[in-house]
């Protein structure tokens, strides 16, 4: 978004900011930074705190544009409650909260062996899992439970031009296994775990896709059967 300053001398502008989350709750305000900067570009980490945790953003200055962007972005991608959690605050490991379009700032955090790491975890399961944030353009694998097989993937996010040259990542939790019907008109494809009732198969439209979440940690392997794609209101036998 982009917030235009009228009617204040704009050498001497001191700006402070702050965040609220999807339920409202505010961050700390930054501490007040120079908005103006006529001789040379400039950069500098800001720190907010939410909830006995810290925020990285950081600002940017070029001539009379102010521009606070956060480097590395996390989304859920995958339609399971799934979400990043970090160490500090409360407890071992503390949910980090989304400041709007269930999009999260991913927390610069590091292994022992120095690589940035992310930690995940499926809502009810047994905990956090670490893994490899991947470098831009690559994946790294999640095993998300035994029966949850996603992947993170790094991409670089394009920005309007006015603020060209800010370099923000988006990591994105995508599902590990996708199905895809490219069967043809008039048939559905469906697949199912080996071993598992009728009533548990996926049935892909065609030209659609869908993610294969496994039923049991057994036989993880993959049945396929067709079907014509009856008119609506027409219903399928056998």
């Amino acid at each position: 978004s982009f917030l235009a300053a009228f009617d204040l001398v704009a050498e001497d502008i001191c700006v402070s900011f702050a965040l609220r989350d999807e339920d409202g709750t505010m961050t700390s305000w930054s501490l007040p930074v120079q908005a103006v900067n006529t001789t040379h570009s400039m950069e500098e980490v800001i720190e907010l705190v939410h909830r006995g945790m810290y925020v990285h953003l950081n600002a940017s200055r070029q001539g009379r544009e102010f521009v606070v962007y956060a480097h590395w972005w996390f989304v859920n991608s995958t339609g399971l409650p799934a979400r990043l959690v970090q160490p500090g605050g409360p407890g071992k490991m503390h949910p980090v909260k989304a400041f709007g379009e269930h999009v999260a700032f991913l927390p610069q955090v590091r292994n022992d062996a120095g690589d940035g790491v992310a930690f995940v975890e499926l809502r009810g399961a047994a905990g956090p899992v670490e893994a490899r944030v991947p470098d831009i353009g690559g994946s790294q694998a999640v095993q998300l439970t035994p029966l949850h097989a996603c992947c993170l993937r790094t991409e670089r996010i394009a920005l309007p031009e006015a603020m060209r040259g800010v370099p923000c990542c988006l990591v994105s939790l995508l599902p590990g296994l996708l199905l895809f019907n490219r069967a043809g008109p008039g048939v559905e494809v469906g697949f199912r775990q080996v071993g598992c009732p009728n009533d548990s198969a996926t049935w892909i439209l065609p030209g659609s896709s869908a993610a294969l979440w496994w039923a049991s940690r057994s036989e993880q392997l993959v049945q396929v059967a067709a079907r014509r794609r009856l008119p609506a209101g027409v219903e399928q036998t056998g």
